[in-house]
């Protein structure tokens, strides 16, 4: 899809066609943060189809990346934190850091900000001071450190995150694509911006109703996706709230599944 062509372009689409834009290898950041607004219903399209060694990029990771962890879909995994919230740890990425199946790049929540900011500006990287004197930059070689031609101190270069593909959940989007967050929108618009392309599910397609929240602009929308209850168990900010009772089903399922390991 061309953003900046000026023709009319056909933004509704099915589950089944944003899953076909995706390819083996490919990078993909998810929007929202713990269990909040996860794009759960593509991401379980995504589970359940072919595809396979993609890059994950997750600011606030948690049920989003388990269930990819669990069917094998991650070659690699960027993040700031992965969780349940208060429900604890994430069983299937606990899993995989024991095993050490998966690439893991733990970084701080500010250092994935800074890539995406770098890929949406299409800079090859962004300067920043998170991460100086931790055993972020040991562990992670790509993260380097430069003295500032200027100034002389010592900054960390964070290389940018260019996706392929952004997977977002919103409240609603308008026939255009002007995507709506009723909630925190997170690191969700930024996510968009770096994309090659987007794909929002959203609970309803309708008009946008002026309503506080946060807009992801049509320009950086390539499809939308109308799906009630699209964020699965996670919460959609003021739709519903986090299904408690499907969280703990789902944690005590993938416990179950790692005692019979």
């Amino acid at each position: 899809m061309d953003r900046t062509s000026a023709e009319p372009r056909q933004i509704t689409m099915s589950i089944e066609a944003v899953v076909d834009h995706l390819e083996d290898g490919m990078t993909v950041v998810v929007g929202g943060a713990g269990l909040n607004r996860k794009p759960m219903a593509l991401l379980e399209a995504v589970a359940e189809s072919p595809v396979e060694g993609l890059r994950v990029v997750s600011w606030v990771a948690g049920p989003d990346v388990d269930v990819l962890l669990r069917a094998n879909k991650i070659r690699e995994l960027v993040y700031g934190f992965v969780g349940f919230d208060a429900f604890g740890l994430a069983p299937r990425f606990r899993l995989a850091r024991q095993s050490g199946s998966v690439r893991f790049r733990e970084w701080s929540e500010y250092l994935v900000i800074s890539a995406l900011e770098a890929g949406a500006r299409r800079l090859p990287f962004m300067p920043v001071r998170s991460g100086l004197g931790t055993d972020v930059l040991v562990n992670d070689p790509d993260l380097q450190v430069f003295e500032a031609p200027y100034t002389g101190e010592r900054l960390v270069a964070v290389p940018a995150i260019r996706p392929d593909i952004a997977l977002i959940h919103a409240n609603q989007s308008d026939e255009r694509g002007h995507c709506h967050i009723m909630g925190e929108p997170f690191v969700d618009r930024l996510a968009a911006r770096a994309a090659e392309r987007t794909f929002v599910s959203v609970e309803r397609i309708e008009p946008l109703d002026g309503r506080p929240g946060s807009v992801i602009a049509a320009p950086w929308v390539d499809g939308v996706v109308a799906i009630d209850g699209g964020a699965g168990f996670t919460s959609c900010f003021p739709d519903y709230p986090v299904d408690v009772g499907a969280v703990q089903a789902y944690l005590r399922d993938a416990n179950e599944v790692k005692e019979r390991a």
